[in-house]
């Protein structure tokens, strides 16, 4: 393959990538209007009617996007560090990444202290863990229902996987570099190993 081919073919992937970041974070802002939406339909027929049930599905809904904007978050980090490590540091003319990530973030988000994930995170959180806490402290349902217990169950499984995920979702970057410093040390060993012979 020449090198015209070859430049080519990054160029393609890097738009390519781009684009899976444009749609993945694209698919989030879209789901927390809905989202939105959503709660507050459950809140008025929960207002209305004093049916503790579509308040209770707020907690588990809540619960599984949070799961997905994590997903997502984590797919458009790992994005952000290939291309800034794999491709533009190789090709010409390509460097919005490294650019990035050279940028201080009070400077790239002087308003806002926070990035996308973590007003998802609390979002989420203000709903899953807000639904039982209202239900208890309101007796909507008695503390040994199933409401009770599902809510509360998926409460703290939430709280110990944003507390989690927040952690990774940080330091993310910092585990790319060293995994692929690891890579490219071990690669070097086994050049330097096979060269020796």
């Amino acid at each position: 393959m020449s090198s015209d081919q070859v430049a080519e073919n990054r160029r393609a992937e890097y738009q390519s990538l781009r684009e899976e970041v444009y749609r993945s974070d694209r698919t989030c802002v879209i789901l927390m209007g809905f989202l939105i939406a959503a709660t507050g339909a459950a809140g008025k027929l929960f207002f209305d009617n004093q049916m503790p049930l579509p308040l209770a599905l707020l907690s588990p809904v809540w619960f599984l996007a949070f799961w997905y904007f994590t997903e997502k978050r984590f797919v458009i980090k790992l994005i952000a560090n290939y291309l800034r490590t794999e491709i533009e540091e190789q090709e010409n003319g390509l460097g919005w990444q490294q650019f990035l990530s050279k940028v201080p973030p009070r400077v790239r988000r002087p308003a806002l202290p926070f990035g996308p994930y973590y007003l998802e995170v609390v979002a989420c959180g203000t709903i899953v863990i807000g639904v039982p806490v209202y239900g208890l402290v309101r007796q909507v349902w008695d503390a040994y229902s199933a409401y009770a217990v599902v809510t509360v169950i998926i409460a703290g499984l939430f709280i110990f996987l944003a507390v989690r995920s927040l952690y990774c979702y940080k330091t993310i970057g910092a585990r790319y570099n060293e995994t692929l410093t690891a890579q490219n040390a071990e690669q070097g060993a086994v050049a330097d190993g096979s060269n020796s012979e």
